[in-house]
């Protein structure tokens, strides 16, 4: 809860493992605040209005930019090795420790690095 908005655990692993933090584009957050939806009606010629009889949700989707200071390659091949398509893991955010969620990679992670030099 002390980096809520820029960390996350998804299957058990938090995202600092990495040597990573969320960030957001400028200074706000900016997230749906749950999953989008379809409201099912139904249309009469004799009748005014419609017939509401069900709202159905649709999955929801979170992008995050994660950024660091230094990664290595090890953390890196890490990364894209844990955060694989096709698995479902259980993510939980920083902002709300007490609730898990089922998640999947549902794109490939693109990657703008700038490589240096370091002695090690």
């Amino acid at each position: 809860m002390y980096r809520s908005f820029i960390s996350f655990s998804y299957g058990g692993k938090n995202i600092e493992d990495f040597d990573l933090i969320a960030v957001t584009d400028g200074d706000r957050m900016n997230k749906d605040g749950y999953s989008s939806f379809n409201d099912i009606t139904s249309s009469y010629d004799n009748l005014d209005g419609q017939k509401y009889w069900n709202t159905h949700y649709t999955t929801n989707t979170i992008s995050f930019k994660l950024v660091t200071d230094g990664m290595e390659q090890r953390q890196l091949d890490d990364f894209l090795y844990w955060f694989s398509a096709g698995v479902c893991r259980e993510l939980i955010l920083a902002e709300h420790p007490n609730r898990a969620q089922l998640a999947r990679v549902a794109s490939v992670p693109k990657l703008h690095l700038l490589p240096f030099e370091k002695t090690v």
